[in-house]
């Protein structure tokens, strides 16, 4: 409370005033701007962030450049334009967990493929090597993976 006193009476003064504004300003902007970076990347390579050998026996590839024929795809159909905002990670992580691998086989899986929107079609996993899902496991998937309208970015750089 005494600090807040003092605050008060720094704002008086035109100096100290626009000093304190301007940590204001910076800390809002900085932790925006930290956040933002954070989920964009997670979003990008989501494969690097959860980690090659996080399934212990299903390796995780962090990225793919081109769509493979021999890999299976779960799709989710999406509106024209959208693209994914966010990811549930912990119902995801929890659903990737159930993933088993076909005994004597090398499993990979690839996390939102770059090959990505086709069409109105989003590939949300691509896995070779894997036991099959059921439709229940690829509704919740669908669940985790939330898509809309890409947000208006303005550069603070101008």
């Amino acid at each position: 409370s005494i600090w807040f006193f003092v605050s008060s009476l720094n704002v008086l003064d035109e100096s100290k005033r626009d000093r304190l504004m301007n940590k204001f300003f910076l800390s809002q902007i900085v932790d925006d701007y930290i956040q933002k970076a954070y989920i964009q990347a997670w979003l990008r390579y989501p494969g690097v962030h959860v980690g090659q050998n996080y399934l212990g026996n299903i390796k995780i590839l962090p990225y793919s450049i081109s769509e493979k024929d021999d890999m299976l795809h779960v799709k989710s159909n999406i509106s024209k334009g959208d693209v994914v905002t966010d990811i549930y990670i912990r119902p995801f992580l929890f659903l990737l967990r159930r993933l088993e691998a076909v005994e004597g086989q090398d499993a990979e899986i690839i996390i939102l493929p770059s090959f990505g929107v086709r069409s109105g079609e989003l590939t949300l996993l691509s896995s070779r090597n894997v036991k099959p899902v059921s439709g229940l496991w690829r509704w919740l998937l669908r669940r985790c993976i939330l898509t809309g309208r890409p947000e208006n970015k303005r550069d603070l750089d101008d």
